[in-house]
């Protein structure tokens, strides 16, 4: 499949693509930026955010997009808002040496024959957010943070970023008490500023976006059991160099090392 496009072959191919889907668009997944029909000019002021079409404040956590910026494969996922089922293919596109994915998105709310039965379609819907969800706790799993994360600290760094570490020590690591962990932590951190990681088996990953740190810092040690957790916690400014999500992992990771050797 072609990839490499000038604007005008572009812009002709868009052009034929529109007259079967509802939506063309180009994006930029990084910033989740609409670049065409708004702009392709990195400079433009016009640009919008492209989870708007889906009611919402922030990058889609199914976002197929930054998949596919990542991969160069093409990927789908249908989405539902105001009472209309979309689906939505994401493809690799690379125009005058810049990286984009085009998105096409067709509106099939008036033909959902095409399934058998209304479980194969919510079954089709949440395929995209299993990739990225825990199955024992249903927090997100490592590989959000490679997809999704490390774009979305990207956008925030003129924000304050904290990340909260949390081990749980390998005595007390039971299934149960896992998943009472994982309940506590989605209570509390699973909202627009706030995202919860099951990073390996016996940890966890609280990241917070332009929170106050001592107010994170107290709600993390307010769990109940604390003794059985060692925490690491840092802030992205303390980062010297390059300000990333996995130097922040690595500084609280180091924090989380230090309290185990407190307590040996």
């Amino acid at each position: 499949m072609k990839t490499e496009y000038t604007l005008e072959e572009l812009k002709n191919e868009m052009s034929v693509l529109e007259n079967t889907f509802t939506t063309v668009r180009l994006v930029n997944p990084k910033k989740c930026k609409i670049c065409y029909p708004d702009s392709l000019f990195i400079n433009s002021k016009q640009w919008h955010s492209c989870f708007v079409t889906w009611d919402k404040c922030r990058r889609c956590n199914n976002c197929i997009s930054i998949r596919t910026l990542e991969t160069h494969r093409s990927h789908s996922k249908m989405e539902y808002v105001n009472d209309r089922v979309y689906i939505i293919m994401s493809r690799y596109i690379v125009c005058e040496g810049k990286e984009f994915v085009m998105e096409t998105m067709k509106d099939i709310s008036d033909s959902m024959d095409v399934f058998s039965n209304g479980s194969a379609m919510y079954a089709f819907m949440d395929q995209t957010n299993n990739v990225i969800t825990d199955f024992e706790t249903g927090t997100y799993n490592r590989r959000y943070v490679d997809e999704h994360l490390a774009p979305f600290i990207s956008q925030n760094r003129d924000k304050n970023v904290c990340m909260a570490l949390i081990h749980i020590d390998a005595r007390f690591g039971d299934e149960d008490f896992i998943k009472k962990t994982a309940e506590y932590l989605n209570a509390g951190f699973s909202d627009e500023k706030n995202i919860c990681i099951r990073y390996d088996r016996n940890e966890f990953l609280v990241v917070s976006i332009d929170s106050e740190t001592d107010a994170f810092r107290k709600k993390i040690e307010k769990q109940e059991n604390r003794e059985k957790f060692k925490i690491g916690i840092a802030e992205m400014s303390e980062i010297e160099g390059r300000r990333d999500i996995f130097s922040l992992i690595a500084l609280a990771d180091k924090r989380v090392s230090g309290e185990k050797n407190n307590i040996l």
